[in-house]
């Protein structure tokens, strides 16, 4: 039992966050009987703290020192804060019991912030939670324009620091305190958390789907006012383990599991309660082997250069309608046994956008869905990925090229806005239907750099484990790299606490040399290496990997005028844990 008491409602104990390899340990009290979401909070709060503490001290043994102090406030002037809805009902309470001369100052800025957001037409958007991500991005460039700062500063401090958000105790700083008060940010160093509970503390509230996550404070009052806080109540634990279902890292106490576990998070994902299908197989799971194409055709070094190299690493299965000069090829391998091959026509040696989707169901079972596509359905593709399935193949409902579909934590999947053009949809809610059968639990739909040839997620964005991700960071090209920093903060609204590495590119014209379209197999990477890219930048990817804990292995790839690389030339196989796919 947890120590301290014999139910772990009402009770005194230890919770332990685990990940990034940290195993981050917090004592707390859960309140007994049935309680709200904002009952919880101190559970949030003393977790936070814990990983906070962690952080900071693992930057100050890197030699920076926190910035944040009392007095330094340009985060609290100018930024545009958002509250879950538990911390807003919260705050309902600290106003209320101010006293009467604070409360009546509070007040009085809350009504200031409703003119001014008003006349400028942001009020209502505020108001609502039909505002998507884009547009609540653009309003921290207004907020410090228009100079709203927190209702609840006084004298440059905040006087309700006991009471503070979530979102306020992890926005911590390493860089000079001046750098905070500029409109772009871009001086700003933030203290990469290993983990946030402002996820977790988000799905506590009954109603999060979509936008509806969280409360802009600077409206807060109105806010209330018109969303009155619900009377539904549940045992303490039971919202505890809600609130961590899906959140892409465990959470445990000392005998009681509570949400899933890192190294088992997708099996214990598809029975979650309330969820449907199962969840999508995220593409940093080791895949139980790599399908590479063997074909006579142009570049048919590099698919054999890659076929090499993974077959250190995973089972390689090469795909040839020349089965006698396949075998000559595995025969001239240092490990012969580590390659399978099949017989098998292709209509492209780019085999990747017609893999299938894997979505692990229940009790590991895995099943496939074929992407479908406008146009050229290339068929012999189809064909093939049938005949490999022990299990029927479903087509995807919605059309769809495998590469342009990254797979995340918890049922978390990045497409580039192609997907909604090749669908004829302005929004990603329309492919809800087809996001159920994907075990797609959050799809991010965002803007590709616009001179790219693909439009491909995996040209952009790739995630290296449930706490780590990485964008293309562009050198040729400012725009793109606003579009990147765009995408980044969308990804760490959806995975609170999660790390975004940039990884440098170029670009030339429509000509891509991303680096980031690699193929992940465990810690090893097979990268490609391009003619536009720069040994610098190499360099730096190389370091940057490195220093996590991967193991980078650059691949020749003469592959710029098609406008994808090494990712794009194969498919993994994920199969089902009672051994068939």
């Amino acid at each position: 039992m947890p120590r301290g008491s014999e139910s772990t409602s009402g009770a005194s104990l230890r919770l332990v966050l685990t990940a990034e390899g940290y195993r981050i340990k917090a004592d707390v009290s859960l309140p007994a009987g049935q309680v709200r979401p904002a009952d919880l909070l101190p559970v949030y709060r003393e977790l936070s703290g814990a990983v906070c503490k962690v952080a900071i001290e693992r930057e100050a043994a890197a030699g920076a020192t926190l910035s944040c102090q009392k007095g330094c406030s340009a985060c609290c002037k100018r930024q545009y804060v958002e509250t879950t809805e538990a911390e807003a009902y919260r705050l309902a309470e600290v106003l209320e019991n101010l006293p009467e001369a604070h409360r009546a100052r509070v007040e009085t800025r809350f009504a200031h912030n409703r003119i001014v957001l008003a006349e400028v037409g942001l009020f209502e958007p505020m108001m609502s939670y039909t505002a998507g991500n884009e547009a609540r991005y653009a309003w921290s460039g207004q907020f410090h324009h228009l100079g709203i700062a927190c209702p609840f500063l006084e004298d440059g401090a905040c006087s309700i620091y006991e009471e503070r958000p979530l979102v306020c105790r992890e926005y911590l700083v390493t860089s000079p305190p001046e750098a905070c008060d500029l409109p772009d940010l871009n001086g700003v160093r933030r203290i990469q958390l290993p983990v946030s509970t402002l996820g977790p503390a988000m799905r506590m509230s009954p109603s999060v789907d979509g936008d509806a996550r969280l409360v802009p404070l600077a409206v807060l009052r109105d806010w209330l006012d018109r969303n009155p806080e619900p009377a539904d109540r549940t045992d303490a634990l039971g919202l505890l383990a809600r609130s961590f279902d899906g959140a892409g890292f465990g959470l445990e106490t000392d005998d009681v599991e509570i949400g899933p576990q890192p190294a088992k998070t997708s099996a214990m994902l598809s029975n979650a309660p309330g969820r449907e299908a199962g969840v999508l197989v995220p593409e940093y799971e080791m895949p139980d082997a790599l399908l590479v194409p063997h074909y006579g055709i142009a570049p048919i070094d590099l698919l054999e250069e890659i076929a090499a190299a993974a077959s250190a690493h995973v089972g390689v299965i090469l795909l040839s309608p020349e089965p006698e000069a396949t075998r000559k090829f595995i025969a001239a391998q240092p490990d012969p046994t580590r390659f399978s091959h099949l017989s098998a026509a292709s209509d492209t040696a780019w085999i990747h956008d017609r893999a299938p989707v894997a979505v692990r169901r229940a009790e590991g079972r895995i099943t496939w869905h074929l992407p479908r596509w406008l146009g050229d359905e290339r068929r012999a593709d189809a064909a093939l990925f049938e005949s490999i399935s022990v299990h029927p193949v479903e087509p995807t409902l919605v059309h769809l090229a495998r590469g342009n579909l990254i797979a995340g934590p918890g049922g978390l999947a990045l497409s580039t806005r192609q997907v909604l053009a090749e669908n004829a949809q302005a929004s990603a809610s329309p492919l809800e239907e087809g996001a159920r059968q994907l075990g797609i639990r959050r799809w991010i739909v965002f803007t590709p750099f616009p001179h790219e040839l693909t439009h491909h997620a995996d040209v952009h964005v790739r995630f290296l484990s449930e706490t780590l991700a990485a964008v293309a960071w562009n050198r040729s090209l400012a725009q793109d790299r606003t579009l990147a920093e765009d995408l980044e903060r969308q990804l760490r609204d959806a995975v609170p606490g999660l790390r975004v590495l940039r990884i440098p590119i170029r670009s030339q014209a429509s000509r891509y040399a991303s680096l980031v379209n690699w193929i992940q197999l465990g810690t090893a990477l097979l990268i490609p290496r391009f003619e536009l890219t720069p040994e610098e930048d190499l360099l730096e990817t190389r370091e940057l990997l490195e220093a996590l804990g991967f193991e980078p292995h650059f691949i020749e790839s003469p592959t710029l005028e098609s406008g994808g690389s090494l990712h794009c030339l194969t498919a993994p196989v994920y199969l089902s844990s009672n051994g068939g796919a």
